[in-house]
């Protein structure tokens, strides 16, 4: 089903809600590549300052990501959403914010989570799905 260039909220949330069980499956590594079909990804809290997780869903798919509230210390953290490989163009460098969506160009979304050294991470969590 094609979801077109808005993502439905309620679609998004209630997909992510059911596949909750699919977080992290190791909270305390810094970042990595993710084949699931949903999942979530949540704060760490380890000693690395930048993690990357890339999302790579079936080629031909799209990866969306919703993040329904963000609320990190500007100036000492932040989220950067990546449309595709790390280090592609991205969507800008967040630190707070509501009902945040995002969609892919490709089968690709990479998520960089940043902190200052000696900076204590900010809870939050990331929920992604890719279509089929």
């Amino acid at each position: 089903m094609k979801l077109g260039s808005a993502i439905p909220w309620a679609l998004l949330l209630s997909t992510a809600t059911l596949v909750s069980g699919a977080r992290n499956r190791r909270p305390h590594e810094c970042g990595g590549v993710l084949r699931d079909l949903s999942g979530r990804i949540s704060t760490y809290e380890g000693p690395k300052t930048d993690c990357i997780w890339t999302i790579l869903a079936k080629p031909g798919s799209r990866v969306f990501v919703a993040i329904p509230y963000l609320n990190l210390a500007c100036g000492k953290e932040y989220v950067e959403v990546q449309d595709g490989l790390p280090g592609a163009g991205n969507y800008g460098k967040l630190c707070s914010g509501i009902g945040l969506t995002y969609q892919s160009s490709s089968n690709a979304l990479s998520i960089k989570y940043s902190r200052t050294a000696g900076h204590l991470a900010s809870s939050f969590d990331i929920y992604y799905y890719g279509d089929s």
